[in-house]
């Protein structure tokens, strides 16, 4: 796996907490991305504190959208900054560029 391609910090005035993203490249040569969510306030210590992990794939049918669309994005900010959770939103090849059951062996 290769450095993070694309990271970002957002804070969340609401909920007191920093929101950051990574966007990992996965390994496949058809570049699917992996898109990590972790959200922290600034006192919690990452050595004292586990945090479970949500697993997302993105509903599209196999045919629309990525992990990357706005709309998930949105959502999972969301779900990790209220769930205090670490997300992993997992892209896959979409049909009909590539026949099922590609996106699902790519999940």
């Amino acid at each position: 796996m290769s450095a993070p391609s694309h990271s970002s910090v957002m804070f969340l005035p609401s909920s007191g907490k920093y929101l950051f993203v990574l966007s990992l490249y996965s390994g496949f040569q058809y570049g699917s991305l992996v898109k990590l969510f972790l959200v922290v306030q600034l006192e919690v210590r990452f050595a004292d504190t586990k945090l479970p992990l949500l697993v997302y794939l993105h509903d599209g049918v196999f045919l629309i959208k990525s992990a990357f669309s706005p709309t998930y994005h949105a959502y999972l900010n969301v779900v990790v900054a209220e769930a205090s959770v670490v997300a992993v939103s997992i892209n896959y090849r979409l049909v009909p560029e590539h026949s099922l059951p590609i996106a699902y062996e790519d999940s």
